[in-house]
């Protein structure tokens, strides 16, 4: 890229006064102003604009990237505005990228700047002023070309549904999809054949998975066709790649963007599909700063580019199932035999956890079941949603457990790093000797993890190779890359994982799965509970028995009668959904009503506490008591009422209207923004929430 003529780098019109500057424009920049609620800033050029152009500006006194969003109207003198630094114009927001900005800054209600932001890379600036020297190849060695792979009928079915043999220009145009279909049933190749469908019509397709991990045994599965065509864009690529990447996507250089939810931002001149694969995930939802779901944020991108869009999933969310079979603004798909021609679903079987006579963690049944598979020369996968050695260190003595200082949680022995540490601030310090109640020297580990759990199968199958895959153990740049190769290479025996294993991967020799600590979830506070454990067990279970190999799943639990397992036993997700769905719309949850949070949180509980209970007097007095459309409940603390140092409280707005919602946050915000705000208080506003 090249700097504007004018640049303040070359000494022209950008250093002349200020008075030669004629032209105005509204530039967003990335912050939250306590004056000005859109992030839009004025500031000066000495020649026009294109709207869409990035730039670079000044904001307290620190350079940062803007986007020239409109021409302004101020009545502001010129010499109380700074002028653009610099502008880079060979790339810049189509009408359509800002028009889908500004509708993602309405509904969610956050600052335009910010989520213009993040159309770009981080680092942009830096690499707009001094773009990277070297073109590295980021993408993982491809493997040998696939033979062909011969579609069931349903996949056909599916496929010719979507884009009909004989296409038309209505078969390009949007429409929403849902594929619902059971692990093992050729979603991907399903993926595949839509996205080929697209790029031999000369347009670009955005494909999203939820986690960073399943990139590359699917760019490796699509890179000896696409090599040359495909970029991967996702936070474990250093800051130069990433940029490469995002700039041969904005170029359209590259037609297949592969990528987690902040992809879903990136300008594409030739945007022709857009998929989402298990769209059910967490993972797609951000929680931190700028508040958003990629999953509705790509159907409303795909509106607005007029492209279909296709959501998958074994385990579709709520959400997404009503929207295809009750609402109608999905067509809805049904996958339900696997792709692999002899391949079944797994047996599931509940089994009692351990007694405490028990030598080791794990069930003389799942004991058992190892075994037979070390004979066969089959893999196991024992699921373990916890990682560390122990959640807790206690003390008998005194009673004293190892809690975090900054958060409402507790800090987990990691008994490698010889550490105890937070997993929702990150604070660690060194495992005490003694008890720091007491001083006595016994303090013990409470609890299993899966270090834990590793550690204690070692022992008892000294003979097995064993892979332990968690946040931990894959925190090297290539561990995850060499783990699946050791995987599918059959170095491995045992393999003990977190939810990094749970979904979408493909493990032909893997045929025993055991799942430890399903109980912690069942008695949840969070109403979405059943349907997050539900789908994750589905999709642990899954990666058993893929292939000619019949595959088992062992389910921990003390509580086998619980309404949950009826359906999870039968593979039964329609039962499950049709029993969630009826609770939820007797209670007026979502997706049956709509609901938003006013968060507030304070290093100080009592002027947090202080702060939300007046906005609540305040706006339930002169607005929400005057219509019967919404309701907000007095302010409450969130689950975890303390995280990072900061005390966290929450008002919550409901209503079964998405307008009055808004016209009612609307007015909150115009207060908020309104009144002079307390320096020691944060608020945000978080629509859809997916957590309290």
């Amino acid at each position: 890229m090249r700097c504007h003529p004018f640049s303040k780098a070359k000494k022209c019109c950008y250093t002349t006064p200020r008075r030669a500057a004629i032209y105005r424009y509204r530039v967003a920049v990335p912050l939250r102003l306590p004056t000005e609620p859109d992030g839009l800033l004025d500031y000066l050029s000495p020649t026009p604009l294109e709207i869409g152009t990035p730039v670079s500006v000044s904001v307290r006194h620190h350079q940062t990237l803007g986007i020239v969003w409109s021409e302004s109207s101020t009545s502001l003198p010129i010499e109380s505005l700074k002028t653009i630094t610099s502008v880079w114009p060979d790339i810049k927001l189509s009408d359509i990228e800002r028009h889908f900005i500004e509708q993602i800054s309405r509904y969610y209600h956050q600052p335009l700047g910010r989520i213009a932001h993040l159309a770009f890379p981080p680092d942009a600036l830096r690499y707009f002023e001094k773009p990277p020297r070297a073109r590295r190849n980021h993408l993982p060695t491809p493997m040998p070309t696939p033979p062909d792979i011969t579609l069931t009928a349903d996949q056909q079915r599916i496929i010719d549904c979507i884009f009909p043999k004989q296409h038309t220009t209505e078969s390009f145009s949007f429409k929403a999809h849902l594929i619902h279909g059971i692990t093992g049933s050729g979603k991907t190749e399903i993926y595949r054949h839509l996205a080929h469908h697209i790029l031999e019509q000369g347009k670009q397709v955005l494909w999203l998975v939820p986690e960073i991990k399943l990139t590359p045994q699917l760019i490796q599965h699509l890179a000896p066709a696409w090599a040359d065509r495909l970029v991967a864009l996702h936070s474990h690529l250093t800051p130069a790649q990433r940029f490469k990447a995002w700039q041969q996507a904005v170029r359209g250089e590259a037609d297949l963007i592969i990528g987690t939810r902040l992809a879903i931002f990136t300008p594409l001149p030739r945007l022709g599909l857009i998929i989402i694969d298990e769209e059910h995930d967490a993972s797609f939802s951000q929680q931190d700063n700028v508040r958003y779901h990629a999953r509705d944020v790509a159907v409303w991108r795909a509106k607005l580019h007029n492209c279909p869009i296709v959501l998958g999933s074994a385990t579709p969310s709520l959400e997404s199932y009503v929207n295809a079979t009750q609402r109608g603004l999905y067509t809805y798909h049904s996958l339900q035999q696997r792709a692999i021609a002899g391949a079944t679903l797994p047996t599931l079987q509940l089994i009692p956890p351990p007694s405490k006579e028990s030598a080791y963690p794990w069930s003389d049944i799942l004991d058992q079941a190892i075994q037979k598979r070390l004979d066969r020369n089959e893999q196991t996968l024992l699921f373990l949603n916890r990682r560390g050695y122990a959640p807790v260190l206690h003390c008998v003595t005194c009673g004293w457990s190892s809690e975090c200082r900054q958060c409402s949680a507790r800090m987990v022995w990691h008994k490698e790093d010889r550490r105890i540490r937070c997993h929702h601030c990150g604070i660690q310090q060194q495992t005490p000797k003694t008890c720091p109640g007491c001083g006595h020297p016994d303090i013990f580990p409470m609890g299993l993890g899966t270090q834990r759990l590793e550690e204690a199968l070692k022992l008892r199958f000294p003979e097995a190779r064993f892979l332990r895959v968690d946040q931990d153990s894959m925190s090297k740049k290539k561990s995850w890359e060499e783990a699946l190769e050791a995987i599918s290479t059959g170095n491995v025996d045992i393999l003990i994982g977190t939810q990094m294993l749970a979904k979408g991967h493909h493990f032909p020799r893997l045929t025993l799965v055991g799942i430890l600590g399903t109980d912690d979830a069942l008695y949840s506070a969070d109403y979405r509970a059943p349907e997050h454990l539900f789908a994750q067990i589905i999709q642990v279970a899954g990666r058993a028995g893929r292939a000619k190999d019949a595959g088992e799943v062992l389910i921990e639990t003390d509580y086998p009668e619980h309404p949950l397992f009826r359906s999870l036993l039968q593979h039964d997700y329609t039962s499950a959904a049709q029993e969630w769905m009826t609770e939820r719309q007797n209670a007026k949850l979502p997706p049956f009503s709509f609901w938003a949070l006013v968060w507030a949180e304070s290093r100080r509980p009592e002027v947090v506490r202080e702060w939300i209970h007046h906005l609540y007097k305040n706006t339930h007095a002169i607005f929400l008591d005057t219509t019967q459309e919404v309701t907000i409940t007095p302010p409450m603390p969130a689950l975890m009422e303390k995280r990072a140092g900061w005390h966290r409280y929450y008002c919550l707005l409901q209503s079964e209207h998405r307008s009055s919602l808004h016209a009612a946050l609307r007015h909150i915000e115009h207060h908020l923004y309104a009144k002079k705000n307390d320096r020691a208080v944060r608020w945000r506003i978080d629509i859809d929430p997916q957590s309290l």
